[in-house]
């Protein structure tokens, strides 16, 4: 699992190797993806894709884009929320498959202190709270993370086992995980002041005869950073 906390938003890359069980009694026809309560209110898109199929002799990709759904409205015990990558082709007892899943959370990162009292081209730091491992509804055997900032300077991250800390990145590696393990982490790290959209109005206006299309986009935005207790002056 990699986290990419580069910019203004979380995007996480899964690249997850599925295995049917040998003792399976039936083809696996779907894999199941657990978001958390918190992930699914912030869940702005997510692809999945099969890897590493062979085709003459290339390898190729088989984009699951349009089958990764809500298709279990129910939720686990722990509050989260069930999505399905439905397979085109079957997994048979004792067969494995290599997926990709891309997922982007946008509004998670909480500069902090909320508020400051340094001038304005002081560092800004940010909280980001997450799992150190992948949620899954699935034993897990083994699991590599990578969370990766803008910079070197980690304020703050949460002691976790068999997790390290090397420049600009947070990793560990996690071995036989029970379906729906959590482990919190959260990290204190320096960010950028950034741009957060708060409305989005568009207009689109069609000629008569449908010759023309005129779109017109409004935005509403802010920059998200720490803001002062007191005014300073720079005067000197």
């Amino acid at each position: 699992m990699q986290i990419h906390l580069i910019g203004p938003i979380a995007r996480v890359i899964l690249t997850l190797e599925v295995e049917n069980a040998a003792t399976a009694t039936s083809h696996a026809s779907e894999v199941l993806l657990a978001f958390t309560a918190w992930e699914v209110k912030h869940l702005a898109i997510v692809k999945a894709t099969r890897v590493g199929a062979k085709h003459r002799n290339k390898a190729y990709d088989e984009p699951l884009i349009s089958v990764v759904q809500a298709s279990h409205p129910h939720v686990t015990k722990d509050g989260a929320r069930l999505y399905s990558v439905v397979l085109s082709t079957h997994l048979k007892p004792g067969e494995t498959t290599t997926l990709e899943v891309v997922y982007v959370l946008t509004d998670v990162l909480d500069p902090y202190p909320a508020k400051a009292v340094t001038p304005s081209s002081a560092s800004q730091l940010v909280y980001y709270h997450d799992s150190a491992v992948f949620l899954s509804p699935y034993h897990v055997r083994k699991q590599v993370t990578y969370i990766k900032t803008p910079g070197n300077r980690i304020e703050y991250s949460t002691p976790v086992n068999h997790t390290s800390r090397a420049g600009a990145e947070v990793y560990g590696a996690y071995y036989d995980q029970e379906p729906g393990t959590f482990l919190a982490i959260s990290l204190q790290y320096e960010n950028r002041p950034f741009v957060v959209f708060e409305q989005l109005e568009r207009k689109v206006d069609i000629s008569l005869r449908g010759h023309i299309i005129r779109v017109t986009d409004e935005y509403k935005m802010r920059e998200e950073r720490a803001w002062y207790k007191r005014l300073f002056s720079r005067y000197g």
